[in-house]
């Protein structure tokens, strides 16, 4: 399920130990590295990455994860007592490939949800160069009726927009 098992804090359960439904996913246009989730009393988050998995590369002797620059990271947002994928949304997050989370909750009722992850900056050394990756907290809060993610604040935008910048330029380096 996870790298991470997760633990309510509340009940000190796990969301393993009281078995629901399986509602597979077939919106994910590739496979992704799904290496964590987030989950609340009332969702599931999960995140699609740059980071994408190519199982059959491993026939021809070559890695299986690579990185995707063209593609959009998004965030899957699922009600965990959802029936099927059709109450999935996504929510595309250029600039955000969420690795690990490191908190996650609802406010508002559940109306709005709350997700501290590191994100990956730039994504294409993860894999290679790790020296060169910077690694930062990122607080995303969600509106679930609207479903779209607050905005964010100028200081985000600001450094989502310097690193998206030292991506280009490491792009036409190379």
């Amino acid at each position: 399920m996870t790298a991470y098992p997760k633990t309510d804090p509340e009940t000190e359960s796990t969301p393993t130990e009281k078995k629901q439904r399986d509602v597979p996913i077939f919106s994910l246009k590739s496979p992704s590295y799904i290496h964590d989730f987030a989950v609340t009393k009332s969702h599931a988050v999960f995140p699609d990455p740059q980071i994408v998995i190519e199982p059959l590369q491993i026939l021809r002797g070559k890695p299986v994860l690579r990185i995707n620059g063209d593609k959009v990271p998004k965030l899957g947002v699922i009600q965990r007592d959802a029936d099927d994928e059709r109450e999935m949304y996504w929510i595309d997050e250029p600039g955000l490939n969420m690795l690990h989370v490191v908190n996650a909750w609802d406010e508002d009722h559940g109306d709005t949800i709350v997700v501290v992850a590191s994100n990956i900056q730039p994504v294409e050394h993860v894999l290679e160069k790790l020296d060169l990756v910077h690694l930062s907290l990122e607080k995303i809060v969600i509106d679930a009726k609207t479903k779209k993610r607050s905005p964010l604040s100028a200081s985000e935008s600001r450094l989502r927009s310097h690193q998206s910048s030292l991506c280009t330029k490491e792009k036409q380096s190379n």
